[in-house]
């Protein structure tokens, strides 16, 4: 898991503990600072692309609003 949290893939480090959690392995302190780190990264990814798309549909209503075609 500290391979894979080392190269960036952070799916593949929560996926492996979920393995573990499944086979009833008791995870080590350096197991769980590999998963938090994993998790904390994957949330940030998450919330910038939560953050992009309420940005990119800010933007569009806007735009729509500016345009005289879409007055009453």
């Amino acid at each position: 898991m500290g391979a894979y949290d080392g190269i960036g893939h952070h799916e593949d480090v929560l996926f492996c503990f979920q393995q573990l959690r499944m086979e009833n392995v008791i995870p080590d302190g350096v197991t769980f600072v590999h998963v938090l780190s994993a998790y904390s990264t994957n949330q940030k990814q998450t919330l910038k692309i939560e953050s992009k798309s309420i940005k990119e549909h800010r933007d569009k209503r806007e735009d729509f609003n500016k345009s005289p075609n879409n007055r009453i």
